[in-house]
């Protein structure tokens, strides 16, 4: 009996035209294919489902309704559910139609919302209040949980107590300003070991400074952060048990290349805005007292680069994962070497 379950979204209203009628809803950006009672039904067939994903790869916004996204956190049994490029209530609705209260939940763990990876992801203010309102009923017994930035409703984050939560990701835009709720919803996650904020590089020359005001939870072991600065202050608090660093840009540039020129994206990466060797080595001087044991690291070479390598080798002698994205000295240029080593086994490659 299948445990997991993936639906893919097909659905011909996606390719709809405006002002075309869609065949399946009344609404074109609501998906009719998965209407509420006959999947709920289908998925109790399934008394070993234990894991759904719905996901979709065009680049259109389409989504389940609320009455779709109750059917299926009401079977029984579901512990995993993760939703892939399918928005969740992109339409009008009224508080009251959005209540989850009176509905029996599934004893979901892990909760995975991830518009696709396009800077040109839409939130919409149902999508959040959706998200709010499927959370404040989750919050107790959720262990994973994944959020697109552009509709994370961060106030709710911020007031709920989520006492199970071990690992926490942003996907998505950056903020345009530090956010206070993430640092308040620091404090209401004790358990919390992995934090990762996957964002998409900034196109503007002004990169803004969202890290700043962040308080990390103290048993924090895991920590990624797109697209820093050396000025954040998140730096000067890491927790002494953090093992594992990430600092790069999400996609990595060359990734952002490779999705320009097949038309994903419509903008250059910004090189320009790359960390230099210089920026890398004042922020990892601000970590010389933990005692990591995976890096990685995504900047462009400048006359500090062997001074940079020299201090990882001496400050960090128990690393046993190093992966560096290095570009060469000459910006807008797309020169990139990449390294990748972890022992045991030593693995080495570069491009």
């Amino acid at each position: 009996m299948s445990r997991s379950l993936t639906l893919y979204d097909a659905c011909p209203d996606q390719l709809r035209q405006d002002g075309e009628a869609p065949y399946y809803a009344t609404d074109p950006v609501c998906c009719g294919v998965f209407p509420s009672a006959a999947l709920a039904a289908c998925l109790r067939q399934l008394p070993q489902l234990r894991s759904l994903r719905i996901h979709k790869r065009e680049l259109v916004t389409h989504g389940v309704t609320w009455d779709t996204l109750l059917a299926i956190l009401s079977v029984p049994n579901l512990q995993e559910l993760k939703f892939t490029g399918m928005y969740i209530c992109p339409f009008s609705h009224s508080g009251d139609d959005l209540c989850i209260d009176a509905h029996a939940l599934a004893p979901i763990t892990t909760f995975h919302y991830q518009i696709l990876d396009s800077p040109k992801a839409v939130g919409f203010e149902t999508e959040a209040a959706a998200l709010a309102a499927v959370l404040t009923g989750l919050h107790e017994g959720l262990e994973t949980l994944t959020l697109t930035s552009e509709s994370a409703p961060l106030p709710t984050l911020a007031q709920l107590d989520w006492p199970c939560l071990r690992k926490l990701t942003f996907y998505g835009t950056p903020w345009e300003a530090p956010t206070p709720a993430i640092a308040a919803s620091s404090t209401k996650m004790p358990h919390l070991r992995e934090l990762s904020f996957k964002l998409y590089t900034p196109s503007q020359a002004n990169v803004p400074r969202i890290y700043d005001g962040v308080h990390l939870p103290p048993h924090l072991v895991r920590l990624a952060l797109s697209a820093p600065i050396p000025q954040d202050d998140v730096f000067d608090h890491l927790p002494v048990t953090l093992r594992a660093l990430s600092l790069r840009y999400w996609p990595h540039l060359y990734v952002q290349q490779y999705l320009h020129d097949i038309g994903f994206i419509y903008s250059h990466p910004r090189y320009d805005l790359l960390l230099r060797s210089s920026d890398i080595l004042n922020i990892l001087r601000r970590c010389s007292t933990l005692s990591l044991d995976h890096l990685e690291i995504e900047y462009r070479a400048d006359e500090e680069d062997h001074a940079l390598l020299r201090y990882l080798a001496q400050t960090f002698p128990n690393i046993t994962s190093l992966k560096i994205h290095r570009y060469h000295s000459t910006p807008g240029e797309c020169n990139l070497s990449i390294v990748s080593w972890a022992a045991p086994p030593v693995e080495a490659t570069a491009y």
